[in-house]
């Protein structure tokens, strides 16, 4: 009786640890597919910060938070500032892309390039049976990267009259960032049909909420990652 306990506890145990690790969440950019494994520097650091909880708070919220603690947290480890930029980049794309998954508005297409339209890269795009392809550009930064994001929307108008691109900034120089929304409102910019930052991010989303999302066309991508295409599990 002795001996078959000494078996049974061991047993037991390994059975517990199996059932904790196979009861815990992937992390978010492995669960929807966005990275494959937690090896790159900017996924490690993303996933030590990002709270899905502050979703509940708006997108806009949760964008500036994630981006706000991913910065004190690269540079806690040492990071360069211009390092801190690269890595923020990435995690503000990683973060729309959570938040468009998040709310049912799949399937998304990451770094997607046209077949007509080769080696322009579209950030965050999906497409919609009312306007076809909506693109979201982030920018953590504008200075004049609004000019080049402009051009990449009058490409993408030619190929599809009826689409939307919106540009999407943290920058902190809030007059700036009013400066090129008149610009945007007053025709000066052509392409980008508007430009939204934390404050009122969620407008944005309200209006997409209503657009209803479907794949995009066949061989209308030449690349790109489709993300969301298949229910989780």
């Amino acid at each position: 009786m002795n001996m078959r306990r000494w078996w049974i506890l061991p047993l037991a145990l390994m059975l517990m640890v199996e059932a904790a690790f196979a009861a815990e969440p992937a992390p978010v950019l492995i669960r929807w597919g966005i990275e494959k494994d937690n090896r790159k520097t900017v996924t490690q650091f993303y996933h030590a910060v990002v709270k899905l909880e502050d979703l509940n708070r708006g997108v806009g919220y949760f964008v500036a938070e994630t981006d706000r603690r991913l910065r004190a947290h690269a540079a806690t480890a040492g990071k360069s500032p211009q390092s801190i930029a690269n890595l923020a980049g990435t995690a503000m794309e990683y973060s729309l892309l959570v938040a468009l998954l998040e709310r049912g508005k799949r399937p998304l297409y990451w770094q997607a390039e046209f077949q007509e339209l080769p080696n322009n890269f579209y950030d965050v795009m999906f497409f919609t049976k009312e306007r076809g392809p909506v693109v979201l550009s982030p920018k953590t930064s504008l200075r004049e990267r609004y000019k080049q994001a402009d051009l990449e929307a009058l490409a993408l108008r030619g190929l599809y009259p009826q689409s939307w691109f919106f540009l999407l900034s943290l920058d902190r120089d809030k007059k700036h960032i009013a400066n090129i929304q008149r610009k945007i409102t007053g025709g000066r910019v052509h392409g980008i049909v508007g430009l939204y930052d934390e404050t009122n991010m969620d407008e944005l989303f309200q209006q997409i909420e209503q657009l209803r999302v479907q794949p995009a066309p066949t061989g209308a991508l030449r690349s790109g990652h489709e993300l969301g295409r298949q229910p989780l599990p």
